[in-house]
């Protein structure tokens, strides 16, 4: 049902008389009800038929004033008859500038919910809530989002060892409330990855390399008992722990790595470096190699020498 209100565009020099008013079908270019006289009555409600969902629909009003003169018509706004649920399609959790679901948070994060939605019509705002199941709010009661698309949580309010859900509550302008939509959940990892051991060449440890230009590097023991390892940094320097020669590099989730391209000088000592990150972010200490020698002269050469002299 709806209730026009006549337009003072339909004034008139002279005293009004009445009103008439008609409802359109802005969809099939027809009258839903034709024109009614509603006398001097400035509102008007319409009973007794059922409008179209989708359908687009408007009203007409014109005067007659006292001396029979017929005013211009004045068409209202158009609105549209929605009697359907918004529906979130997408919702996910993740950080600032990175659009990945991610599972795990460090203590510190700042957790972005990101979501999508979908209406017939336009959605008015979302509720969103978090809870230790879906559905639920017994951490973040329901609240209405600051952003149609995103909003914001302090990872310090949740504890390690438990899973939280975000929830997702839509509203349209028709005032239909969609269904709850829960995320896949996080968790919290603030334990950072136990470090390991790190060798110098592309399998057993070396101290002594007659190459310049590259160099093998292995690790193993790191362990991440909570969120897991999601990738290692290696780096290469002339101190442990340095990175004079190569800044770290992320080489994924392997277990070594060969230096390309490298400009080693003979007589020089150098450390390979590994990192652990876990996918909550968090790293373990840095571990560095023994070191190696470079050592350009070949032994095989110096053996043979040594030999012819005895």
């Amino acid at each position: 049902r709806s209730t026009p209100k006549p337009s003072s565009a339909a004034s008139d020099v002279y005293k009004r008389q009445e009103y008439e008013v008609l409802m359109f079908d802005k969809v099939n270019n027809t009258n839903i009800v034709d024109w009614t006289n509603v006398g001097s009555e400035l509102t008007k409600t319409f009973t007794g038929f059922s409008l179209v969902n989708n359908g687009r629909y408007s009203f007409k009003v014109r005067a007659t004033d006292i001396a029979g003169n017929l005013s211009n018509e004045v068409e209202s706004l158009e609105f549209q008859v929605d009697n359907e649920k918004p529906v979130v399609t997408i919702l996910f959790e993740g950080l600032e500038g990175n659009e990945k679901d991610l599972d795990w948070f460090a203590p510190d994060d700042e957790i972005v919910m990101n979501w999508t939605g979908t209406d017939n019509g336009e959605i008015l705002h979302y509720e969103f809530a978090i809870g230790t199941t879906d559905s639920t709010d017994d951490i973040v009661a329901w609240t209405i989002a600051a952003n149609d698309s995103s909003d914001t949580t302090a990872s310090d309010q949740f504890v390690e060892g438990k899973d939280y859900f975000t929830n997702l509550r839509p509203k349209d302008k028709a005032d239909n409330v969609g269904d709850i939509f829960s995320s896949d959940g996080f968790r919290i990892d603030g334990a950072p990855p136990i470090a390991g051991k790190v060798n110098d060449g592309v399998a057993e440890d070396i101290d002594f390399s007659e190459s310049t230009t590259t160099m093998g590097v292995n690790w193993t023991g790191f362990v991440d008992n909570e969120s897991g390892i999601s990738h290692y940094l290696v780096s290469l320097g002339t101190t442990q722990g340095g990175e004079e020669v190569r800044q770290p590099v992320d080489v994924g989730d392997v277990k070594n790595y060969i230096f390309s391209e490298l400009y080693l000088d003979h007589g020089v000592t150098y450390y390979s470096s590994v990192t652990a990150v876990d996918s909550a972010g968090n790293e373990s200490k840095i571990v560095s190699s023994d070191g190696f020698d470079v050592d350009t002269v070949s032994y095989t050469h110096l053996r043979a020498h040594e030999t012819s002299l005895h």
